[in-house]
């Protein structure tokens, strides 16, 4: 904004941790995060995609907003619980390609969808896909799409071949591999419809109200 003639910029101190640095504390201690935690994040996350995903501009039409860089950078719990979703740099409204004018892939290559990879049509399901890698590698404490370089992941992402979480860490089971591997699909349409449907079936909004976690012990 502009205050007599001075430019300013106004941000939201959150203090806590980004997921990043929660997970990287988790894998040098050698705990693990409760499933329960994960879901709550997710389900979080979510709400905040469908905030932003359902927002309309001043004439009244749907803005077509897609964040575009989900990734656990960009995931902040705060010490009180907030979960916070960050950084719409490079987020895109009405978004039909994957890539900028000069043709460069945008976000961190890791938490892409496909059809970012593939610069296909790109909709708000790929922000879904995007945070489905992020709660694979919290349950599993590893990332979902690795390789010696980014081409290598780029093609792993656009395979898609995801093994149910449940097969890498006994905590979780069918119901989360279930919710997880949806967000996951390579076929946008076999994704929940939207990110407020995948907060829900991730934990409900009357289940986080009742939710209590110490996060300063983490």
């Amino acid at each position: 904004g502009e205050f007599k003639g001075e430019h300013y910029i106004a941000l939201d101190y959150v203090a806590g941790q980004d997921l990043l640095a929660l997970g990287q504390y988790v894998r040098r201690t050698g705990d693990r995060l409760p499933p329960r935690f994960v879901r709550y994040i997710g389900a979080c996350t979510a709400d905040a995609l469908a905030y932003a995903h359902a927002l309309n501009g001043d004439d009244g039409r749907p803005l077509g907003l897609v964040h575009r860089d989900v990734s656990p950078q960009n995931i902040i719990v705060s010490y009180e619980g907030e979960v916070k979703l960050i950084d719409f740099g490079i987020a895109k409204t009405h978004a039909s390609v994957a890539h900028s004018n000069d043709g460069a892939l945008k976000g961190k290559v890791a938490y892409m969808a496909p059809e970012q990879v593939t610069r296909e049509t790109v909709n708000h399901r790929a922000d879904q896909f995007s945070l489905g890698t992020v709660l694979y590698e919290l349950l599993t404490d590893a990332p979902l799409f690795t390789g010696d370089n980014d081409l290598i992941i780029l093609e792993r992402i656009k395979e898609s071949e995801v093994p149910p979480p449940s097969s890498k860490t006994p905590s979780s089971n069918s119901e989360l591999d279930a919710i997880i591997l949806r967000m996951l699909s390579r076929d946008q349409d076999d994704r929940f419809p939207t990110a407020k449907e995948a907060a829900h079936a991730l934990m409900p909004e009357s289940e986080r109200r009742s939710t209590q976690f110490d996060f300063k012990s983490w």
